[in-house]
């Protein structure tokens, strides 16, 4: 209720999220969104007993996304990530109800924020479902300059978005569009329970490229199910089957097919690099 009825009195989205970018690298990355907010949000953390209780948690459905790529970095190395100038990420399967909502581009800018040698990051979202999100209907949105903010912007530093409304692997084919990125992530991706084939293509692709990958889960069922499936294709794990996620979405959202069910988006994660063999 707090975040609808702040969209219906200011005709915006509600996030609380840092707005200040660091001079140094995070030398260990928080456990938690406790002690994410008390780190990043140093002004504003300190006055949560005074602020409505869904302040913060709201805002961790957008923000989740580029915290768990950050996540995801430290859990990889973020030795293979500080010193790149230039980031590419992609977001694989992405979904209009989620990653494309209609929401603030900007909570992508804390990944600048928090890698302070990076110039330009690139963020491609990759996914067939975003062919009728693109005007006119196409396969492909060109990369376009998001605006920074002004401290960004002072340090010369660029936010791009690309779109492919492809699979990964059919953008992968791509050899005009497509270079090699240093990090592959789909959210809630469900890959042993729905579009499994396509889904194994794509991975296997992942896995002969070597690309450092997260993929996250609703649930226990689909996160034991993936693992499964991802030991299956020989891909070298680097977390626990099942492993809960600390920066899921911090606010529940209900099942439409059982109402009086409730679930938490990126829920569950695992990460993966390479092959086993």
């Amino acid at each position: 209720r707090f975040k609808w009825e702040h969209v219906e009195n200011h005709n915006e989205t509600f996030i609380e999220m840092p707005r200040d970018a660091r001079s140094e690298l995070m030398a260990s990355f928080p456990r938690n969104w406790e002690e994410y907010y008390a780190l990043r949000c140093h002004q504003s953390w300190p006055l949560k007993s005074l602020l409505p209780a869904p302040y913060f948690p709201v805002g961790t459905r957008e923000l989740s996304q580029p915290v768990n790529c950050l996540q995801a970095m430290y859990i990889h190395g973020i030795e293979n990530f500080s010193t790149l100038s230039s980031l590419t990420v992609h977001i694989v399967g992405a979904d209009r109800a989620y990653e494309w909502a209609p929401s603030p581009t900007y909570v992508w800018e804390e990944i600048l924020h928090c890698l302070p040698n990076l110039q330009k990051m690139e963020i491609i979202f990759v996914s067939p479902s975003l062919y009728k999100c693109l005007i006119p209907n196409a396969e492909y949105r060109p990369p376009m300059d998001l605006e920074c903010c002004p401290d960004c912007t002072a340090r010369g530093r660029k936010r791009v978005m690309t779109v492919s409304a492809k699979t990964w692997h059919e953008f992968r084919a791509d050899e005009n569009r497509y270079t090699k990125p240093d990090l592959v992530v789909a959210f809630n991706a469900g890959i042993s329970m729905e579009e499994t084939d396509g889904w194994v293509e794509s991975v296997k692709m992942m896995l002969e490229d070597d690309i450092s990958c997260l993929f996250t889960m609703y649930e226990e069922g689909e996160a034991k199910g993936d693992y499964d499936l991802l030991q299956s294709l020989g891909a070298k794990i680097i977390t626990e089957r099942n492993a809960l996620n600390p920066f899921a979405v911090d606010v529940p959202t209900i099942d439409a097919n059982q109402p009086d069910t409730f679930f938490h988006i990126n829920e569950r994660y695992v990460c993966f690099k390479g092959s086993e063999k």
